[in-house]
Order: C-alpha cells, then sequence, then structure tokens
C-alpha cells in the first residue's frame, strides 16, 4: 500500500497514504493543509461529487495496522496540531507540505487495543456528524432570519 514516499510511518510499517487527488472513500481524512492546521474531516458517507482544493490533503489508513477514527482522532490531539504548527512553513500563508505531514512518525497501539478504544467511542462520531449538520442548518435560519430582523420584515414577541 505504501512506498518510500507518502505515507506516515510508525517503526518501519506505513499506517497512512495520502495525495492531493485521489478519490475519497468512506474512511478518509480530508485535512487542511494551511491555517488553522489541524481542521480535519472523517469521511463517514459515501461521498458524491466532491471536489477538493489543492491545500487539502486526502489520508486514507492503512487498516490492516490502525483504523481511519483513530488517525482522525491523532490528528486532531493537540500534541500533533503543536507538531504540524512547529513544522509549518509560509510567509503569508502558513503551511504543513504533504511530504512533512506523511513523514509524520507516530507509536500505534496494536490493532485490538485500537478497536477497544473504538467501542467506547462508537456513539461520539454520529453524535459530532449529527451535531454539525444541526449547527448548518442553525447557521443557515439565522443567515436567513437576521436580515429581516434588522430590516424591520420579522419580529420576536416576548
Amino acid at each position: 500500500m505504501c512506498g518510500k514516499t507518502n505515507r506516515i510511518v510508525c517503526g518501519r510499517k506505513c499506517v497512512a497514504s495520502g495525495d492531493y487527488r485521489t478519490i475519497e472513500e468512506i474512511g478518509d481524512i480530508l485535512f487542511a493543509s494551511i491555517a488553522p492546521l489541524g481542521r480535519c474531516y472523517l469521511i463517514q458517507s459515501e461521498p458524491t461529487d466532491w471536489d477538493i482544493n489543492e491545500s487539502v490533503f486526502s489520508i486514507r489508513a492503512n487498516t490492516d495496522i490502525i483504523t481511519p477514527a483513530f488517525l482522525y482522532l491523532y490528528f486532531m490531539s493537540d500534541a500533533f496540531i503543536k507538531h504540524a504548527t512547529s513544522s509549518s512553513t509560509g510567509s503569508i500563508f502558513k503551511g504543513i507540505r504533504i511530504n512533512t505531514l506523511l513523514e509524520t512518525e507516530l507509536c500505534v497501539p496494536p490493532l485490538s487495543v485500537i478497536l477497544k478504544f473504538e467501542e467506547r467511542l462508537a456513539s461520539i462520531f454520529p453524535l459530532k456528524s449529527k451535531n454539525y449538520e444541526e449547527i448548518q442548518r442553525l447557521s443557515n435560519l439565522r443567515d436567513w432570519l437576521l436580515p429581516m430582523l434588522m430590516n424591520g420584515q420579522a419580529t420576536i414577541e416576548d
């Protein structure tokens, strides 16, 4: 799955591979390479008609070694974000390069331990996705209502 490049390693084992433009699948992680660093998204439903920007990397976990959810949580950790920030370059927009990201070394517990860990967290990812969708709906409602409130087209009764 992984060659000498485009990999995140644990010891000598390739944990994940990545690219700028792969076909996204369930379990892939989309990673924003420019500030704010560490913003990423775990694909949990079948993507259709997706286009990703060149500043977004698509990362696929090597599921023989690590799960996508565990790798996603690693990317969201304070330790990784500090590492990514210290490895970032650029004068106008600070960012991390795909090779720097994929040459990151991390310590990975045995897959059996990861799977037990994920059992404990099984309800969190759907809840996070549901909360995100609700935030989007509420933001859209706010964006629709606010102009009407501002110009008097709508009022709030006590």
